[in-house]
């Protein structure tokens, strides 16, 4: 997971515990300072690496799947078990 990718999770969940509602990618892409398009793109990585699910047509359709890591209190071992972790979600979604 990218370093942008984090920041937007992390901002998801934020809003989420603040507003009790997920975000829209406008308010997404002005909490991360990324133009919306940008805040899409990531939104679809995310998807598509297991960690959210977009609810398409649909207003604040964004849920997180899962705890949100939070790597900025995590040692070398915690992020290699984290790395792994992403790569087996990768490899089910890709059927490996």
């Amino acid at each position: 997971m990218t370093r942008r990718q984090t920041e937007v999770l992390g901002a998801i969940r934020e809003f989420i515990v603040a507003e009790g509602v997920a975000p829209t990618i406008r308010e997404l892409a002005e909490a991360v300072g990324a133009a919306a398009m940008t805040t899409y793109e990531l939104l679809v990585a995310l998807e598509v690496k297991g960690w959210i699910r977009r609810h398409r047509y649909t207003a604040r359709g964004i849920e997180l799947l899962g705890e949100v890591p939070d790597i900025s209190s995590l040692d070398e071992i915690d992020l290699l078990r984290l790395r792994v972790d992403i790569e087996q979600r990768l490899d089910a979604i890709r059927g490996k």
